[in-house]
């Protein structure tokens, strides 16, 4: 028979650990836990390249919670049934140093919250440093640290630190990448976990090609069904709400909001387009032929079903 005192010992101690360490606890649904397993557990442990981890996932998937899991299991070492079963992760180098990468508005409104859920409490010091939302993160026992960038600062905010992860959270501006590789001296890993809404297109074709697929880039593509009751597993919002939700989204996003799929004709980039010049009568210049355009679409071009224009947009994204 079990001892009284020591059942309510055990009783209390499992409600603090519930309260102060829920890292320990994080589940993820069966969508995330197939990432966790597929895409990062095959990497090599303690290896010095630097890795590419995307996963594009549809709205409502636990993309967030799984972002603040990874900087508080990263930076320190807890126990976690899912977790532990990625070696990369398990035995990646401590103490180490991380960013997390998102928009002004997440940051303060989501950010705040969701890595006080997730890491240990009173085992970690934060700081605002003059933002409006904790900037900086250190861990008392680790020793290990991150910062958080906005997408809103200037790139160059982030460099003079060495970095061993970092998290990109929804799209990022292209000029922000080449800032943060450059932190990496040591090799380590970046993680896109993103709806790729507007902003996203440069993603695409930069990182999926099929040179680099397999290689430095590893890619999972997640509809948010995966985080659904009735269909997915250990998923948490009703089908209902999904149903709902998804009746309004606007017909180009429905793709990349529901199934993580990148926006139908959005951010779509053509390589170098002159493959020969229409010239008048006195050889002046009056139109290109495109010579990406593929199928259908070359087809339609050559027959004259439509024109196009090439409009030059000097903004970042």
């Amino acid at each position: 028979m079990i001892d009284a005192t020591l059942q309510r010992h055990a009783s209390e101690e499992l409600s603090r650990r519930l309260a102060a360490e829920r890292g320990r606890y994080y589940t993820p649904n069966g969508g995330l836990e197939r990432f966790l397993l597929e895409k990062i557990a095959p990497l090599p442990v303690g290896d010095r390249r630097i890795h590419i981890v995307i996963l594009r996932g549809g709205n409502r998937l636990g993309k967030t919670a799984l972002a603040a899991s990874l900087a508080s299991y990263l930076t320190n070492h807890y126990p976690n049934p899912y977790l532990d079963r990625v070696p990369y992760l398990k035995n990646f180098r401590r103490p180490n140093r991380g960013r997390i990468l998102t928009t002004g508005t997440a940051a303060q409104a989501t950010y705040d919250e969701e890595l006080a859920k997730w890491l240990p409490a009173r085992r970690y010091r934060s700081s605002k440093n003059g933002h409006k939302f904790q900037q900086s993160y250190k861990m008392l026992g680790s020793g290990s640290e991150f910062d958080i960038l906005t997408f809103d600062q200037e790139p160059m905010q982030g460099e003079s630190i060495t970095l061993d992860w970092a998290i990109v959270d929804e799209p990022m501006p292209r000029r922000h990448f080449t800032a943060l590789k450059s932190r990496f001296a040591f090799g380590g890993v970046i993680f896109f976990l993103f709806t790729a809404l507007e902003g996203s297109g440069w993603y695409k074709h930069q990182f999926e090609t099929e040179e680099r697929l397999g290689d430095d880039v590893h890619v999972m593509e997640l509809s948010a069904e995966e985080n659904c009751i009735q269909h997915g597993v250990r998923g948490i919002i009703d089908h209902a709400t999904f149903e709902s939700q998804w009746a309004d989204y606007e017909e180009h996003e429905l793709p990349a909001r529901r199934d993580g799929k990148y926006m139908v004709s959005g951010d779509l980039i053509y390589p170098t387009y002159v493959d020969s010049n229409w010239t008048d009568a006195e050889g002046r210049i009056v139109g290109h032929v495109m010579r990406e355009l593929a199928g259908y679409h070359r087809q339609c071009y050559d027959e004259g079903y439509f024109t196009m224009y090439c409009t030059i947009d000097p903004h970042d994204r």
